[in-house]
């Protein structure tokens, strides 16, 4: 594996005025965000007093006044619609026709169109969103359609899941980002979703399919897999146990034991199922009782993991440890993983920054070391970064807009009073303002934009006082 060269920490990393200017854009954004809130809010008061109309959207007996650039503006059927006169005509600039006609659209979801047009706001309402989002669709509010879809994927839990779901699939293409946060929800959450949701039991055939062959099924054995599809058939046994074989190839019946695979199909009463299922029990038994071929079946191959815990290197009788080990939430089993580039390495500090991992200072055996190190957990890489100005052992990390921080530790000699951060895009270590008094091995952590340290030991006693440090301000300050 080829490591990338770390860029020496001497070069400049981001000065203090160039973290002021960034303060001052993010409040030039704020200040934007409510100039438009306040434009919006005068558009809709005109509109809703009358004000500069110059088309009225009619819906049975209820009439909108409205604004045509204004709707124009968030959807190409309204353009199209104020713009031309019918099939093969050239638009017109200044339309004659003031009334349109929408007969078959519900004024209460005509209302939260016109509101999204100038308000851009989305109901808070789940049922009112489910009634909005096919208008959205139908009038080609490409805006309205995101912000709908993210708001019900917040509103999902276990019990609207499967509901949502069902919902987002009757629209394949507009709500494509809808479709897959709900797969990703029942994915995560099958365990009790078939046991609890009326729906999953209502499912097809080929989505049940998909759902039960997909590598990144949660659950935590097997048996879960093989009694939801034991569960699905038998809620209608006579019409769906053709499909009886093609659901258990999509179980990892390998990993199975005997007593587990037969316990189920027992409890459910399949085993007099037809002659090609019992072709699938056969193979499965055959991969139960010989260890040594489940390599070679798909139906061995284990499912990937949701959550993994990681540790690295650690101490023992003294020496540091060339070691990492993940653990498996879903399944509790723990698996060592490479650790050729990782060095042993004790007393060191971690942090977790965008889905990688930083391994920062610590022992190595010889020396105190300034290391730093990313594991990327997703393809089990390890890259050398920039190492960090000072050396430090019992390092105290915390994790803050997108920075990692070290803070105090010993260098083999003193208890550091100094901090820095690292910013992975320029790979570069950065110090910052030192700490009130010297910690090695104290608690770090990050709470509304605070940098807090807590305890640790400073060369002579065990300390109970508690710092922060503020990034907007630059300044520590005791508590």
């Amino acid at each position: 594996m080829e490591v990338e060269q770390p860029i020496p920490s001497c070069l400049p990393g981001p000065t203090e005025s160039q973290s002021r200017s960034s303060l001052k854009i993010k409040n030039v954004n704020e200040q934007n965000a409510a100039l438009q809130r306040r434009v919006y809010k005068v558009l809709d008061e005109l509109r809703q007093g009358g004000f500069f109309c110059d088309a009225v959207i009619r819906c049975g007996e209820h009439k909108f006044k409205v604004q045509r650039n204004i709707l124009s503006t968030c959807s190409p059927y309204f353009t199209a619609l104020f713009t031309y006169e019918g099939p093969g005509d050239n638009p017109k600039r200044n339309k004659v026709v003031k009334e349109f006609c929408i007969d078959d659209m519900a004024p209460e979801v005509m209302e939260l169109l016109i509101k999204y047009a100038y308000t851009r706001d989305v109901p808070a309402d789940p049922s009112a969103i489910i009634q909005l989002l096919p208008a959205a669709d139908r009038f080609q509010m490409e805006g309205l359609l995101k912000a709908c879809c993210q708001a019900l994927v917040k509103e999902m839990t276990l019990d609207n899941c499967m509901q949502i779901r069902a919902f987002a699939r009757a629209f394949p293409f507009s709500c494509r980002l809808l479709t897959d946060e709900a797969d990703k929800f029942l994915l995560e959450n099958f365990a009790w979703i078939y046991c609890f949701s009326a729906e999953f039991l209502q499912m097809d055939v080929d989505d049940l399919c998909n759902i039960l062959g997909s590598d990144r099924l949660n659950a935590r054995s097997e048996g879960i897999t093989l009694d939801a599809v034991c569960r699905w058939i038998a809620y209608d046994l006579d019409n769906r146990q053709t499909h009886c074989e093609r659901l258990l190839r999509q179980v990892r019946l390998g990993l199975l034991t005997n007593d587990a695979f037969f316990r189920i199909l027992n409890y459910h009463k399949l085993t007099t199922a037809s002659p090609a299922v019992h072709s699938v029990l056969l193979e499965a038994s055959k991969m139960m009782g010989q260890p040594e071929v489940r390599a070679t079946f798909s139906q061995c191959v284990p499912r990937l993991p949701t959550n993994l815990v990681f540790v690295f290197g650690g101490s023992h009788l003294g020496w540091p440890l060339q070691i990492v080990e993940a653990l498996d939430i879903r399944s509790v089993t723990w698996k060592e993983c490479s650790a050729l580039e990782f060095g042993p390495r004790s007393y060191h500090g971690t942090a977790v920054l965008d889905r990688v991992v930083y391994v920062v200072g610590g022992f190595d055996g010889n020396d105190y070391t300034n290391y730093c190190t990313a594991f990327y957990p997703t393809s089990g890489q390890w890259i050398q970064v920039a190492p960090m100005h000072d050396k430090r052992c019992y390092v105290s990390v915390a994790v803050h807009d997108k920075h990692v921080y070290a803070l105090g530790g010993f260098d083999g000699r003193t208890r550091q009073r100094s901090a820095e951060k690292f910013h992975p895009v320029s790979n570069q270590w950065t110090m910052i303002q030192p700490m009130l008094c010297p910690r090695s091995d104290g608690g770090a952590a990050t709470l509304k934009d605070k940098i807090y340290i807590m305890g640790g030991f400073n060369g002579q006693e065990s300390l109970n006082s508690v710092e922060y440090y503020d990034p907007v301000s630059f300044t520590c300050a005791e508590i």
